[in-house]
């Protein structure tokens, strides 16, 4: 009986133990997943920034080739308008 009884309480100690590793080994997983997900969140957090960056400039430089254009657009109506005058005039 006393023999029962030390290898149960040997056979509850060894599994105490090894609960205990698991758990320790579990929690130092969990650590270690909560910090990759972290860093993964910063650098989605600064792709993000570097792209809104990038939208900005290709925004702006769009509205600069529509200036642009726009300028051009005026600059050849006048010119159309001036050869069509010097035209009549000629005829």
């Amino acid at each position: 009986m006393r023999k029962a009884i030390e290898v149960l309480k040997q056979d509850y100690e060894m599994s105490e133990s090894r609960f205990e590793s698991l758990k320790a080994h579990a929690d130092s997983r969990m650590k270690q997943a909560s910090q990759e997900m972290e860093q993964a969140r910063i650098a989605y957090d600064n792709e993000i920034v570097m792209l809104k960056t990038q939208l900005g400039r290709q925004d702006m430089q769009l509205r600069t080739l529509e200036q642009a254009l726009d300028v051009k657009t005026k600059e050849f109506e006048q010119l159309m308008q001036f050869s069509e005058d010097m035209i009549a005039k000629l005829q």
